[in-house]
């Protein structure tokens, strides 16, 4: 009696199972699951709470404006926004007490931050300036600390402040990265015209 190996159908079965998994079967492409981009104008701890126009997104651009204020605190021209991959933050005036800094503005693209600080007053007994430190996928342009006295910190102020991974804004749509190319059947088969059949009269001469 002769006994069949079923090990090559076997073999077969799971390797066409494999490769319908891969390639239809609930598989996810790699860059199925985006990264949240967020951009923040202004936030304050401490005794004085403050908060400024703030936006987050995965994809889509969201973008505010608007202005802030507390006690002691303003910040006017807060202009952010975030999409896919980018996010910035601005803040044209940042007054506290007597003092202002201006054109604080924080950015980034594909996980990679920059501050800048157009004017920064210097430091006094109980006010710090801080600019930030860019470079990273996350940063803030200016922190203020404000001491109540010789060491308490009373007031911590973060301006411009945003995150930001890789991505691209998804606004408008750009297709498919990898389309379906059409079956043998779909693809429409084109005859040449035939030709014309010459009709019998005068023509005209030329030449």
């Amino acid at each position: 009696m002769k006994i069949k190996s079923m090990a090559l159908p076997l073999m077969v079965a799971a390797a066409s199972l494999s490769v319908g998994t891969a390639i239809g079967l609930g598989a996810l492409p790699a860059d199925a699951a985006g990264s949240t981009s967020s951009a923040t104008g202004i936030t304050g701890s401490g005794s004085v709470a403050i908060s400024g126009p703030s936006v987050s997104s995965d994809g889509p651009t969201r973008s505010d404006s608007g202005s802030a204020s507390a006690p002691g605190i303003s910040a006017s021209g807060i202009n952010v926004l975030a999409e896919g991959g980018h996010a910035k933050a601005s803040v044209a005036t940042l007054a506290v007490g007597g003092t202002a800094a201006s054109g604080i503005v924080a950015e980034c693209n594909q996980g990679v931050s920059t501050v800048s600080v157009a004017q920064l007053p210097a430091n006094t007994a109980t006010t710090t300036w801080s600019l930030g430190a860019g470079g990273s996928g996350s940063a803030t342009a200016l922190t203020v600390t404000i001491k109540s006295g010789k060491k308490a910190t009373a007031q911590t102020i973060n301006v411009a402040s945003v995150t930001c991974g890789q991505g691209q804004p998804s606004n408008g749509g750009g297709g498919d990265k990898n389309p379906v190319p059409p079956r043998g059947g779909d693809t429409p088969i084109y005859k040449p015209a035939p030709p014309a059949t010459p009709v019998p009269g005068h023509h005209p001469v030329t030449g």
